[in-house]
């Protein structure tokens, strides 16, 4: 969560922000336990995306979920006999900027962000969510999307641990800060470190470094 918002200051006096970005395996072959199914989401499912992640508005949520569509992405939703216990969202070749963000993950021809991942609650701890992701990896490499990558704030020491344990292999280390307008972008992976300096408001993006140096 960006630090900004939990003190009520206005981003361009004072934000900070980190996320590791991780490449994920592809998971093994799932085995949904009934009454489980996953399947693709599309247009007629997401009033109910939106009340799943308890938005107060299900018309402006639904709005964002076809924007979403519209510019390529693809979900895929775990139902039970109940509703709709999760999603996960996949976007191909880069990673989908919303909400000032900056940071550019282009990811090449095979590559596709995984981004707001969801398990209702209740759902929780059953080991849902890996069963997910595989079935969003299959949709995903029918269309030639072989490789995964996510991010996940650093303060979320669950959702890491979470990923690690299904084999998420880190890439690299980006933090945003913006201090009276100057804006800090900086990245490290294993063998190197870059920054960018740029005043607030700018449109300038912070591309991944880490993933040059990865073999493809």
């Amino acid at each position: 969560m960006r630090l900004a918002r939990r003190l009520h200051l206005p981003p361009w006096l004072f934000e900070y922000a980190a996320v590791n970005m991780y490449e994920l395996p592809r998971m093994p072959a799932p085995v949904m336990p009934a009454p489980f199914c996953v399947r693709r989401v599309t247009a007629d499912d997401l009033a109910a995306l939106a009340v799943c992640r308890a938005m107060r508005d299900v018309p402006a949520g639904v709005a964002l979920f076809l924007r979403r569509m519209a510019g390529g992405s693809r979900c895929v939703g775990l139902w039970h006999t109940t509703g709709l216990a999760g999603y996960a969202w996949a976007h191909p070749h880069e990673n989908v900027r919303e909400d000032r963000d900056q940071y550019h993950l282009p990811l090449g021809a095979d590559g596709v962000c995984i981004y707001d991942t969801f398990i209702q609650p209740a759902w929780r701890g059953q080991a849902l969510y890996p069963l997910l992701l595989a079935v969003l990896q299959q949709d995903c490499a029918a269309d030639g999307l072989t490789r995964f990558f996510l991010t996940v704030d650093t303060a979320n020491a669950r959702s890491q641990r979470a990923h690690e344990k299904a084999g998420a292999q880190w890439r690299e280390t980006v933090a945003y800060l913006c201090c009276a307008g100057l804006t800090r972008h900086a990245a490290h992976w294993r063998g190197g470190y870059y920054a960018q300096w740029a005043w607030y408001g700018s449109a300038r993006l912070f591309a991944a470094r880490a993933l040059d140096a990865v073999p493809r």
